[in-house]
């Protein structure tokens, strides 16, 4: 939160202050663990058309899990859901579409 408190320091003569507002906002919700889910490497992986990553996170949170966007890859997550879980996710989808298990 240093950097926001910086930005509004400086006001107006920060003339990138409106890009980096989008930014400092997910960077404010992004939870603390170090690394992400990358949704694209995954779906190299399963070798499939993708779920909607809005559809990964809402069942990740409806199963109680934290989930957030991550700051470095605008398709990746970042969530406290045991990596298990996420496969089995990816797995029931690519079933339901007639595709098999990954």
């Amino acid at each position: 939160h240093r950097v926001s408190e910086l930005l509004e320091a400086a006001g107006a003569a920060v003339a990138s202050r409106a890009r980096l507002a989008p930014l400092l906002a997910l960077l404010r919700q992004e939870l603390p663990a170090p690394l992400f889910l990358s949704h694209a490497n995954i779906n190299k992986v399963i070798k499939c058309p993708p779920p909607k990553l809005s559809a990964i996170r809402a069942l990740l949170k409806q199963a109680g899990y934290n989930v957030s966007l991550s700051h470095i890859d605008p398709q990746a997550l970042k969530t406290d859901a045991p990596p298990a879980l996420i496969w089995d996710i990816y797995r029931v989808w690519m079933r339901q579409r007639g595709m098999g298990g990954a």
